[in-house]
């Protein structure tokens, strides 16, 4: 690929716990490059699909200005100039080179790139690739029921930490393409949903979906959903239970548009 043409990147989007493994992997089977390297936690056996290299770095970023990935606050002001976040783009940079350096379209998840993607706009300008968005949205009492169980953190506090994320990624991928799925729609119908992404995003899987079908039935089951908040209830009192629930059905309207 020579260096003046544009490569494609398909950036996975969403608050930990939302689904966005599950997603990861079924646009991988049709066809998109996440590379080899990936990280293998215990908590999620069936694959997390996070690039281990760039997930790290990206973990140690957050660590480095916030103490952890579940802090509330905001990045510093000047976080992008700062010598911590220029070295570790330059790492990103030779990470991404070597391993999509070659690849039209390739793609990368990871929970943390919410909150870091002003930083990976630049990388991505610098590397000539035009970054498309996928979003992916859960219930946020799903979201913090399971992060209830897997980390043992408060219902309220994962609530907010959702809408952070949430809101963050919707900021600052605005002005690019984007697209939009539900976890639940992706669990039911997966089909459908990779049509809708495509649709939306307006590129064609590599592979035939039907020609994959297989594969990813294979991996997309119920199991994979450990809660589900059939009636979408957001109970609690507050600016935070209002703003949380105005948000997650201005969500819905836009995946359901």
């Amino acid at each position: 690929m020579s260096s003046a043409e544009k490569s494609r990147a398909i950036i996975v989007l969403g608050m930990h716990r939302s689904g966005t493994s599950a997603l990861s992997r079924t646009i991988n089977l049709l066809g998109i490059d996440l590379g080899n390297d990936f990280y293998q936690g215990p908590v999620n056996p069936r694959g997390y699909w996070e690039h281990e290299p760039v997930m790290r770095i990206n973990d140690e970023l957050l660590k480095q200005f916030l103490g952890f990935w579940t802090s509330p606050d905001p990045l510093p002001a000047d976080w992008l100039n700062h010598n911590i976040t220029l070295e570790a783009k330059e790492k990103l940079l030779e990470i991404l080179r070597r391993d999509f350096g070659e690849s039209p379209l390739w793609g990368l998840k990871d929970p943390r790139l919410c909150v870091l993607l002003p930083l990976y706009l630049s990388i991505f300008d610098e590397l000539n690739v035009e970054p498309m968005f996928l979003h992916c949205i859960r219930n946020p009492v799903d979201v913090a029921l399971s992060l209830q169980k897997r980390d043992q953190t408060e219902v309220e506090f994962s609530l907010v930490l959702w809408l952070r994320y949430v809101c963050e990624a919707f900021y600052h991928s605005y002005p690019y393409r984007n697209a939009f799925v539900s976890f639940d729609s992706l669990l039911s119908d997966w089909k459908a949903s990779v049509t809708s992404i495509e649709k939306q995003l307006g590129h064609s899987w590599p592979n035939d979906i039907e020609s994959s079908s297989a594969s990813i039935e294979q991996y997309i089951e119920p199991s994979l959903r450990a809660f589900s908040n059939v009636d979408n209830a957001l109970e609690g009192e507050g600016d935070i239970f209002e703003w949380i629930t105005e948000s997650y059905s201005l969500l819905l309207k836009v995946i359901l548009y």
